[in-house]
């Protein structure tokens, strides 16, 4: 979408593929994590002309944070030069298409992204499964951390995208490598170029590594009572407090 600022053209996303995962995170990063909580307090509000006012300003709120972000305009530009009719009238022409796009996402087998063939692979543990056990700890770990973050932060999602989404070479799809979600990784660096079609697509496909945990559990035939002997007083929580 283009609009006209001070004579100059500027530009927000009409799709999801013009969003970049990086961009998400920059934008709860920046905006985001003050947002839910103003959702959270106003959430708690009684009834009343206060939570309406309040409701109004959120509503206002994002709707100029997400134009300044986007079209990179100075947020005090935005605040104090741009009518708010103006922005909102932007906003809403803008994110209902997005929203529109979201709703209708369906998770593929296969994707286009930088000239390559990407898999999005199933992430159950099977006896023909080629996750191998560094992978599923490092998925189990990374669940786990969005959990406790809240499903807004979508900060470990290159994480995810590094593990699940492998290229395909040759109709083979590579094998799963440690070095993919070391910190400043080349792989990492790629997946947050991901488009937001595809990253939201391996966030729907988060629910369903749950799986695996249950996949584990009847592929080694561990049933709800059965103890584990191991040796010494070793413990799998390692240092620190219980989850």
């Amino acid at each position: 979408m283009k609009f006209v600022y001070k004579d100059k053209e500027y530009t927000l996303p009409n799709t999801l593929e013009e969003i970049t995962l990086s961009q998400r995170i920059g934008f709860y990063k920046q905006y985001g994590a003050a947002l839910d909580e103003q959702v959270k307090q106003i959430s708690e509000m009684p009834e009343g002309i206060e939570r309406e006012l309040e409701e109004q300003q959120y509503l206002m709120r994002i709707a100029v944070e997400t134009v300044s972000f986007y079209s990179g305009i100075d947020i005090n530009e935005v605040k104090q030069n741009i009518e708010i009719t103006t922005i909102i009238d932007i906003y809403n022409a803008n994110i209902s298409v997005l929203r529109q796009q979201e709703a209708e996402i369906e998770v593929q087998e296969y994707y286009e992204f930088n000239g390559e063939k990407w898999r999005l692979g199933p992430p159950e543990l099977m006896p023909d499964s080629k996750m191998n056990f560094n992978q599923f700890l490092s998925s189990k770990e990374i669940v786990r951390l969005m959990a406790k973050m809240g499903s807004g932060n979508w900060e470990p999602l290159p994480y995810l995208c590094a593990i699940y989404l492998r290229k395909v070479i040759d109709d083979e799809v590579e094998p799963f490598e440690d070095s993919f979600i070391e910190q400043n990784s080349e792989r990492l660096q790629l997946m947050n170029d991901l488009p937001l079609n595809i990253a939201l697509a391996v966030g729907f496909f988060l629910g369903s590594t749950m799986t695996i945990c249950r996949s584990l559990s009847q592929y080694s035939n561990l049933e709800e009572g059965v103890q584990v002997q191991t040796s010494g007083s070793t413990s799998t929580d390692g240092d620190g407090s219980h989850s």
